[in-house]
């Protein structure tokens, strides 16, 4: 793969492993695009026993990360 070929989009090269095909894409952003994202969510809706939240990204190459849960609703009632 050669630097130069980004200049006209996005280079994607396949290459076989043992069984498994991989792929590698590779794409130049714009100078100015944001590495950081901020957001805000307000759930006005009653919290119950067992609620949670996750992050869900998908980033700019179509991959996606999830974070792990973290609970919002407490604990079930004993």
């Amino acid at each position: 793969m050669r630097l130069g070929e980004l200049a006209s989009g996005a280079v994607v090269e396949e290459q076989q492993v043992f069984r498994n095909l991989d792929t590698i894409k590779v794409q130049l952003l714009p100078g100015d695009a944001a590495l950081d994202q901020e957001f805000e969510y307000t759930d006005c809706s009653d919290q119950e026993a067992g609620d949670y939240y996750y992050v869900r990204v998908r980033q700019v190459d179509g991959s996606m990360a999830w974070s792990s849960p973290w609970w919002v609703g407490g604990g079930a009632e004993r």
